[in-house]
């Protein structure tokens, strides 16, 4: 009889979709499923490519337009050493490439001549 674990990744940004859904896998220890909530297309692709590169079958059900959810089988034990890491590295991580924001908070360039704590000097995100 095979196992079936369902997560629920709503919300969570990449890579913890696929962190969670490692952990999932390496829970199952052996043949079974695991059933992933989502709420946008990049964790759909991220699970799906891991799922593939793992050697596991991968289903995708469109519940609305703002909720998947990704079915990953396998037939065996899968081999996870630590899902934070290999999660990390199905992450695509060009979905906000190109993407740059810088604020600077104050009112001129390099040292600031006095210190304000109310206020902070740059602010790089």
């Amino acid at each position: 009889m095979s196992t079936k674990i369902e997560v629920n990744a709503m919300g969570d940004a990449c890579p913890l979709p696929v962190v969670k859904t490692l952990k999932a896998l390496k829970q199952l220890d052996g043949e079974g499923t695991v059933v992933t909530s989502v709420d946008n297309e990049t964790a759909v692709k991220n699970i799906s490519k891991m799922a593939q590169e793992k050697g596991c079958t991968a289903s995708v059900e469109k519940v609305s337009d703002a909720e998947w959810h990704v079915t990953v089988a396998t037939s065996g034990a899968v081999a996870v050493a630590d899902p934070e890491q290999d999660g990390a590295a199905f992450c695509d991580a060009s979905a906000g490439k190109g993407k740059l924001v810088i604020s600077v908070y104050t009112d001129c360039m390099g040292p600031v001549p006095y210190t304000n704590p109310t206020l902070p000097t740059t602010h790089l995100v």
